[in-house]
């Protein structure tokens, strides 16, 4: 089944109010501080995997906003952490700042290897 570009976008609205949803009720998620979008899209991998190994049905989201909804997903993380839960503990900043390395490097590396195929 195949998804057009609004229907793939009302899935992500979805999700991301499912996630809203269980990082308020469930205490795991709000002492780990996972954001929403994380942990609503771990309940849809999981639905969309029951779908397809139950029922054999495969969704096929539209690519087209692909770049758009992953600004949006990334941007939705920042915003929802705080600054001063990153300056509280220790082992906070040291996860957030190796982790904001790996992203420039990741995105380093990929613009790299771009210029080095094109």
């Amino acid at each position: 089944m195949e998804l057009d570009i609004r229907q793939t976008v009302i899935v992500a609205i979805l999700v991301l109010f499912v996630g809203k949803y269980l990082t308020r009720k469930v205490a795991f998620l709000q002492e780990y501080h996972i954001p929403e979008p994380v942990s609503g899209g771990l309940i849809a991998s999981i639905l969309f995997a029951i779908l397809y190994g139950a029922f054999d049905i495969e969704l096929q989201f539209s690519l087209a906003v692909r770049d758009t909804l992953l600004i949006v997903f990334f941007t939705i993380i920042g915003l929802s952490s705080r600054f001063a839960t990153l300056l509280k503990g220790r082992v906070v900043s040291k996860r957030d700042g190796s982790c904001t390395l790996f992203c420039v490097v990741n995105i380093a590396g990929c613009k790299g290897i771009r210029s080095m195929l094109l």
